[in-house]
């Protein structure tokens, strides 16, 4: 049911246009900093303190132990083994735990792609750090570094890893800030630290679990609160600081529209992800990912309304003390506050698209879906090209549908819709499967809406009607006899009575926003009056 979402998700715009638009500028706040190096000594304090005082405690609660078997009696020696077993807990669950190095995404190297670990190799002499031992991209707008092996950090490898999309909506000199950022966490040593504040968190957790509703977990629960604060603020601070590098090396510019772009394309990924690409996926169809969310960004719909509605949501978000980063706003005033001499730029200015860098495109897409889903199974994908979606995967997935219910929808006429669509306990009770009788109110709505929808479009291509499923828009049907067209609004496309989006249409009438009266004209007009949705033209003759 993944066309659901396409059919009522929202949007941000491009990244192409987003630097045209000017942002409010932010007047810089003083912050009152506390070095890095005294929150690191504050954190390595509390993790010494931490373990030093749950091993103290089973090493008192062995002593006692002994004592009980000294003893010699029954009782004591129940008492004993208590006592023991309560000791061998604590140390199982705060003793440090090595966890196997698992690949975040496929590695790449410097015989693969040439030209993009050149730009790392610049951005690392830059920054005067070494280039990272690993490289690995991933299915997401981020980028991070890491130390793997060794133990606990040290001697470990150094690890890069950013996102495939994040290189399709920022510039080579944009995505170069982004790196010397990274790079800023391998000299602040931060790579060092977070694995020590990792498994803190870990044991933390792990000693809430055992000590739940026993008296040792309050006192354990207000220490995780205060060591997970100071380590957030601690994160936090270090993001300035990383800021700061990126700003001296690639320009505080470049820098500032890095982080621009990736917070407000950040969000439409994993919408695209889930309504376009996942349908796709499930029809064992393998469609390019960055052609995809290219198309995603570039639609009417995507810059007009899924922009404004993450765009809020990320304004009306409140700062919280568990953040591990600054809002955006701060880091951008944080970065126009630097002195002019330390935001020059060190490497070459290039305003391609940085996937532009990459020659290896197609293998690595594969790459990361074989991570997805495993290789057997990417293996038997058929490639797909997006504008042959519609017909290759929603048509067959509606058609299925239908027939799945087609006893029940057999009798159910178009003009019907009206009444249908409101009533959540009718749709419940003939179109959701068993298993979701009992899901929330809003859960029903949405898959019988969606049921409802699918049987729409099949009517609709049943009577010869044309279906435009562009990326990143409402699927949509365009009347047999109007002009080709569409997409960007021509007035074939505007005029209600010429289109009909199955999907949205559904939810306008679930909600009143088209009346039965609009809703039989447009019927009429798409010469669906009388058609049964179950496949079969109904039998009017009285």
């Amino acid at each position: 049911m993944g066309d659901g979402a396409r059919g009522r998700s929202a949007n941000a715009r491009p990244a192409t246009e987003q630097a045209a638009h000017p942002q409010p500028r932010v007047k810089p706040v003083p912050r009152q900093r506390i070095s890095a190096g005294r929150q690191s000594a504050a954190i390595m304090l509390m993790i010494f303190c931490f373990y030093g005082v749950s091993l103290a405690a089973a090493l008192a609660l062995a002593a006692l132990a002994v004592l009980m078997i000294l003893r010699g009696r029954i009782f004591s020696i129940v008492l004993a083994v208590t006592c023991a077993s309560s000791a061998l807990a604590i140390v199982r669950t705060v003793i440090p735990r090595r966890e196997p190095f698992e690949a975040p995404g496929p590695r790449i190297t410097a015989r693969q792609e040439p030209e993009l670990f050149k730009a790392i190799a610049e951005v690392a002499h830059a920054v005067g750090e070494r280039p990272p031992d690993d490289v690995f991209i991933v299915a997401d707008i981020n980028a991070a570094v890491m130390e793997h092996g060794g133990f606990l950090g040290f001697r470990g490898r150094r690890a890069l890893m950013f996102g495939l999309p994040l290189a399709q909506v920022l510039t080579v000199t944009e995505f170069k800030s982004v790196l010397a950022h990274e790079f800023g966490h391998f000299q602040a040593k931060d790579t060092k630290l977070s694995p020590w504040v990792y498994r803190m968190r870990m044991a933390i957790g792990r000693s809430l679990a055992r000590l739940e509703h026993g008296l040792l977990e309050i006192p354990t629960l207000w220490f995780g609160k205060l060591f997970l604060k100071t380590s957030m603020r601690l994160s936090r601070e270090t993001e300035f600081d990383a800021d700061a590098v990126a700003a001296r090396v690639a320009g505080p510019r470049a820098s500032i529209d890095a982080l621009r772009k990736v917070e407000r394309v950040a969000p439409l990924f994993p919408a695209y992800w889930s309504s376009e690409a996942v349908p796709l996926l499930q029809a064992r169809y393998r469609p390019s990912i960055t052609e995809g969310f290219a198309r995603f960004l570039q639609a009417k719909r995507v810059r007009t309304q899924l922009a404004k509605k993450f765009q809020e949501a990320i304004e009306a978000r409140k700062a919280s003390e568990y953040d591990s980063h600054p809002p955006t706003s701060e880091r951008v005033a944080a970065i126009e506050a630097l002195p002019a001499e330390k935001s020059r730029l060190r490497v070459a200015d290039d305003p391609r698209p940085a996937i532009s860098m990459l020659r290896t495109l197609e293998a690595i897409e594969f790459d990361l879906l074989v991570g997805l889903g495993g290789a057997e199974a990417c293996i038997e994908l058929d490639p797909i090209d997006w504008n042959a979606a519609g017909g290759a995967v929603y048509l067959p997935m509606w058609a299925k549908t239908v027939e799945r219910l087609r006893p029940k929808l057999r009798a159910l006429d178009p003009s019907d819709l009206p009444g249908r669509a409101l009533d959540v306990d009718w749709m419940t009770r003939t179109l959701v499967r068993a298993e979701w009788q009992d899901a929330p109110h809003a859960q029903r709505q949405s898959i019988g809406l969606w049921i409802l929808g699918a049987a729409l479009a099949h009517l609709l291509q049943r009577k010869g009607h044309r279906i435009d499923c562009t990326v990143g828009e409402v699927i949509t049907f365009h009347h047999r006899d109007s002009t080709r067209g569409g997409g960007d609004g021509d007035q074939a496309s505007n005029d209600t009575h010429a289109r009909i989006a199955p999907f949205e249409v559904l939810w306008d009438l679930a909600e009143r926003k088209i009346t039965p009266t609009e809703w039989a004209e447009r019927c009429e007009a798409f010469g669906i009056t009388g058609a049964g949705l179950g496949g079969e033209d109904l039998d009017l003759t009285v």
